[in-house]
């Protein structure tokens, strides 16, 4: 028996043992744990799949494989309705960080009795070892001797495994890959526990040149010293559609790779990738190993209703135009696509070839523009409410003064009156929010020094605050000159202070800090150019996400009914996008809240 394989092995021999048409598991050593198993193995433990997480492998079974004598040993266990199957089992360990696990392999007794001689049947329990999951076993001394070949061996050389067995695999192989082939032996040999592979021509029975793909492993054989255990398979269709693929390395194969569209080739048959361009794995985030020879199922496509509408559609139409279809990329982002995809022949192979359009920004973009319409809408309904508003306001508070003049009132009357002024007060601030949120006239920008008119602007803010609320200011030097209506900016800063303080409850600090910045991102928001960062910062009770995502919807407010109109920051919203900048806002709940403009620097 040779040595452990390599740390890192494991996840390989999981996959492997996926692969394996023999009966395979990987179980922990020596609690006898089954941490994996295949199908065939499922069977002959009779375990459903969902049993494997946690079941014990029959102790009959479980040897410490560091301990074995050799690679095949015989035992048996009894089914759980009472038959005893005899078995022989290998079993190699796997180092796997710490742990102790083995990768064991079994078949059945009777399978094989009668089949072979005793050494041969020795042999074909070492080749059961699965290394690689291929057509076809065969195990060679040092000198590549072939000492024993699996039944499987006829189906892809064409002779049978007694014509094999005896002679010299310098006979098989094309001359001109004999070297290459002995080197790879010696490496082998020299390696114990490593798997080495590699891909040589040789000669079929009926005279042909093919291909096979090879992966050798050193075992111990007893007295017969180590020995070389081959797994191989015909890989000579791969290798022609490869050709032919590269056949269309002209014109079709350069469109292919250097479309600047994620592009893959699926085959029909087994809906397999045979190849993807760059911008395919660009887009989906995987590696070409973790796409090529993959299934093209759910992994990629979620929806299988999306899945089936478009093979179904091809299968009527033998193509698919701007298919809408939802792609999962490997960080497990969905992304919206149309497909396109056309059927077409390549080596011989039916196969579908497609392409995708990312249609996530463009969809993001229609539902801005949905909201800036209607936006827009509201914004037109609420200057022509607040115009004739406005009129019948005018006519109370002319009223209410009228009323104010007459000195006969009583106290009742005039604290009555006291209360209309307040409220036709209120009524006109929201009138005022409407025509500022609802109006279209031209705004008249100019440069505008930054720093001298936040400073002049904080003397005003401060009665208007409050006692309680400290207003503090954060300004950088050297800040730009900005483009903007001075009256405009003013109405900015003003809302986003009034904002915090009642955010605070009218206690605590608000301040306003500016910064220069340079954005280069072009998926930014803002895009690139030279900005003025202004922020306006509190110490209130912030807000969470589902109220930050709405903050700038118009009407929409936190406040309680006749506290707020939900128009002003609505407002500051539309000021700062007519100026070309952009607005932020970070919250948390209990942590405070910041709206940062990226206001345009002066050119």
């Amino acid at each position: 028996m040779s040595g452990p394989v390599p740390a890192g092995a494991l996840e390989e021999a999981v996959r492997l043992i996926e692969l394996s048409p023999a009966p395979a598991a990987l179980v922990s050593v020596p609690e006898g744990v089954v941490q994996a198993a295949n199908g065939p193995m499922l069977v002959l433990l009779e375990l459903a799949a969902e049993q494997v997480p946690g079941a014990q492998f029959p102790p009959a079974l479980m040897h410490d494989p560091a301990a074995r004598p050799s690679g095949a040993e015989p035992g048996s266990f009894q089914r759980s309705d009472g038959t005893t199957v005899e078995v022989l089992t290998t079993c190699r360990p796997i180092a796997s960080g710490g742990g102790r696990n083995a990768l064991v392999v079994a078949m059945e007794r009777p399978a094989l009795a009668g089949a072979m001689p005793s050494r041969a049947a020795g042999y074909e329990a070492l080749t059961l070892l699965p290394a690689l999951s291929f057509d076809a076993v065969g195990v060679v001394d040092m000198e590549g001797t072939i000492l024993h070949a699996s039944a499987s061996s006829e189906a892809v050389t064409g002779y049978s495994p007694v014509e094999l067995e005896g002679s010299n695999l310098s006979s098989l192989l094309h001359p001109e890959d004999w070297t290459a082939a002995l080197e790879s032996m010696g490496r082998a040999f020299a390696s114990p526990g490593r798997v080495e592979s590699g891909t040589f021509r040789f000669r079929h029975k009926s005279g042909e040149w093919r291909y096979c793909e090879t992966a050798g492993m050193p075992v111990q054989d007893g007295p017969a010293g180590e020995v070389l255990v081959i797994h191989y398979r015909d890989v000579t269709e791969s290798i022609v559609n490869r050709a032919a693929l590269e056949a269309l390395t002209g014109r079709f194969a350069r469109i292919f790779e250097f479309s600047p569209l994620p592009t893959a080739l699926i085959r029909n048959r087994d809906r397999v990738f045979i190849e993807v361009n760059a911008a395919f794995l660009a887009f989906s985030g995987y590696t070409r190993e973790e796409v090529v020879g993959r299934l093209a199922t759910h992994v990629f496509w979620p929806s299988e209703e999306e899945r089936l509408a478009m093979g179904q559609a091809l299968r009527a139409e033998g193509q698919v135009r701007g298919f809408p279809l939802r792609f999962r990329t490997r960080s497990g982002r969905e992304i919206e696509t149309l497909n396109y995809a056309e059927t077409m022949v390549v080596g011989g192979e039916p196969c579908l070839l497609g392409t995708a359009i990312d249609i996530t920004e463009r969809n993001a973009l229609e539902q801005r523009l949905q909201q800036v319409e209607k936006l827009d809408a509201i914004a037109r309904l609420a200057a022509g409410v607040a115009h004739d508003f406005n009129n019948v306001l005018g006519v109370i508070k002319l009223e209410a003064s009228v009323l104010g003049r007459n000195g006969s009132l009583d106290a009742a009357a005039q604290e009555a009156l006291a209360e209309i002024h307040s409220a036709t007060d209120r009524a006109s601030g929201m009138t005022h929010q409407l025509l500022m949120f609802g109006r279209n006239e031209a705004f008249a920008p100019a440069t505008v020094r930054l720093r001298e008119s936040v400073e002049g602007l904080s003397s005003i803010l401060r009665p208007l605050l409050g006692r309680g609320v400290t207003v503090a200011l954060d300004l950088a030097e050297g800040l730009w000159d900005i483009r903007a209506d001075r009256g405009q900016l003013d109405q900015v800063l003003i809302n986003l202070a009034v904002n915090a303080r009642d955010a605070m409850a009218g206690r605590g600090v608000v301040t306003i800090g500016a910064r220069n910045e340079t954005v280069d991102d072009e998926s930014s928001s803002p895009g690139p150019g030279d900005y003025v960062a202004i922020t306006v910062s509190d110490t209130g009770t912030g807000m969470d996400e589902l109220t930050r995502v709405r903050i700038f919807e118009p009407f929409f407010t936190t406040k309680p009914p006749g506290k707020g109109t939900g128009l002003g920051l609505a407002a500051v919203h539309g000021i700062v996008i007519q100026h070309g900048g952009a607005i932020t806002v970070n919250s948390e709940a209990g942590a405070g809240t910041a709206f940062t403009i990226f206001w345009p620097r002066a050119e």
